[in-house]
């Protein structure tokens, strides 16, 4: 079912900035997609507004480490446009824009394959790199294994493992 047509009024992908604690009810989100709270399990698809996906992408990355002095220094047109005047808050340019331009927000973000841990735990990656076939892991894991929904580190928490093993089900 298509979402609703008030959705094409919610453009602004910037994230929220409610008081800490409230987020949406469930019953939002079912009322908004056309489908009972009771079905939200399960692999059924449903359509959503990319602006909404968008914004709730952004509000989930905010979960991610943010290191404003890594994320300026990667970015010179960013660092330029805080001098300026022009950017005031990098964080939430982060989650608003840099998260879906590929800007790592931290050290941990571009690079989060623990190196040692993800060639014991894929013997193929290991062997490819003994062949020369593999550059490194994290190469490898970014070029290839997150497509193939290969995990980059043992210490993920589990909400971000599940969301990997979603993501990558083919579902």
């Amino acid at each position: 079912m298509a979402p609703k047509s008030n959705a094409k009024e919610m453009v602004d992908p910037t994230p929220m900035q409610a008081e800490p604690g409230f987020f949406p009810w469930p019953d939002d989100f079912a009322d908004y997609v056309g489908v009972p709270l009771e079905e939200f399990r399960g692999p059924r698809k449903v359509l959503v507004g990319l602006d909404v996906l968008r914004l709730l992408i952004g509000m989930a990355a905010t979960a991610a480490s943010f290191d404003e002095e890594f994320y300026l220094e990667r970015n010179p047109d960013l660092r330029r446009a805080v001098k300026q005047g022009e950017l005031t808050d990098p964080r939430a340019h982060f989650l608003s824009d840099g998260y879906f331009e590929r800007r790592p927000a931290s050290r941990k973000l571009l690079s989060p394959v623990n190196e040692s841990w993800y060639l014991k735990q894929y013997a193929d990656v290991a062997e490819g790199m003994k062949a020369g076939k593999v550059d490194s892991a994290t190469h490898h894991y970014i070029t290839t294994g997150r497509k193939e929904g290969r995990v980059p580190s043992d210490d993920l928490p589990a909400e971000i493992r599940r969301l990997l093993d979603l993501l990558h089900s083919g579902v």
